[in-house]
């Protein structure tokens, strides 16, 4: 199996590429510009079985800032990724997020609940669903949430070493009480894209850490996992100066993995003790 993976330089496709080994095919925003379909045609492949696109405009607030480009990478490029690779007889893996829902049911939403996304971000992210499934039958999408992870370089922000850093400062850490999601370390997350695909699982599948947390549990535990303390302002959402909504439970639960009987993936907080054990040590 012969796969490419774009967004090879980011956390997850550091990951995907290490798990992918010999068979993996990395291209960096230096080989593609998703936005383009000519950018695309010329760094694909010729022969590839599967196209892995973790490109995404994923900041949020940036997202609101600036909807144009939003949907040039998250929504057309998604489609000329897709379309680009079923023209070579290749399926399509497309990163989404749990931010297409708008949190207002209680419990963890699992693969057929209805998207009502809140901001233009998870708009975004709903178009370029929307445009994989109508590019090829031989697609997956992967929903996740709150990655954090290496990148190749070794350098780059992410939810985790944010704590970290900022605790090393002795800066205080100003958290939301009110969020609660499901946090993914994405060298879990690499290796059960890659047994999906050797499952032939196609259509829409929740890929996450098991279990669920508040903003606020997620912080404390960083700062235990990595022998540090902070002062921490306990706020609600309201209060934060986010440009964009945030829902406020946007757990993801899988149906579709425990009806092909796959296991869980290891809690969150099992994740985040693993990362700091590697990124603290490295």
């Amino acid at each position: 199996m012969r796969v490419a993976v774009i967004g090879a330089g980011g956390m997850l496709g550091t990951d995907l590429m290490a798990v992918l080994g010999a068979e993996g095919v990395g291209l960096t925003h230096a080989d593609v510009e998703v936005a383009s379909r000519e950018s695309v045609e010329a760094a694909l492949p010729a022969e590839v079985d599967w196209v892995i696109n973790t490109a995404a405009f994923h900041d949020v607030d940036g997202c609101e800032a600036d909807p144009r480009r939003a949907f040039e990478v998250n929504a057309l490029g998604a489609l000329n990724v897709a379309a680009t690779a079923a023209a070579r007889g290749a399926g399509v893996v497309f990163l989404s997020t749990d931010y297409v829902f708008d949190g207002a049911d209680p419990v963890p939403y699992g693969e057929d609940a209805a998207v009502a996304p809140l901001n233009v971000y998870g708009v975004s992210k709903v178009a370029g669903e929307l445009a994989v499934r109508a590019a090829t039958p031989r697609h997956l999408v992967v929903r996740s949430a709150y990655l954090f992870g290496k990148r190749r370089s070794g350098k780059g922000w992410n939810v985790v070493s944010g704590v970290v850093e900022r605790a090393r400062r002795g800066e205080p850490l100003t958290v939301a009480t009110d969020l609660v999601f499901s946090p993914t370390y994405t060298a879990d997350l690499a290796r059960r894209i890659v047994m999906l695909l050797g499952h032939k699982v196609t259509g829409t599948v929740h890929v996450t850490n098991a279990g669920a947390c508040t903003r606020l549990e997620f912080t404390r535990a960083v700062l235990e996992e990595a022998g540090l303390d902070a002062a921490i302002k306990q706020v609600s959402a309201a209060e934060l100066p986010w440009r964009a909504r945030r829902p406020l439970r946007s757990a993801l639960a899988s149906p579709l993995q425990e009806r092909l009987g796959l296991p869980p993936l290891p809690g969150w907080r099992d994740g985040v003790r693993r990362y700091l054990k590697e990124e603290l040590t490295s």
